[in-house]
């Protein structure tokens, strides 16, 4: 699109081969952190976030 052209934003190519994963425990860690979600949990919290291993 013509804003990521102008952001000079470039697409990746995406690996044909096996993923590079990590040998050791906690040598790689995804995040994502969510909120502030409209609607509370049962303990008042609105925000939450997600840890994987890889």
């Amino acid at each position: 699109c013509e804003p990521c052209l102008a952001g000079k934003q470039h697409r990746h190519n995406i690996p044909r081969g096996p993923s590079l994963r990590k040998t050791r425990v906690i040598a790689l860690i995804h995040t994502d952190l969510k909120g502030p979600m409209p609607i509370t949990s049962k303990e008042g919290y609105r925000y939450w976030i997600t840890f994987i291993c890889d």
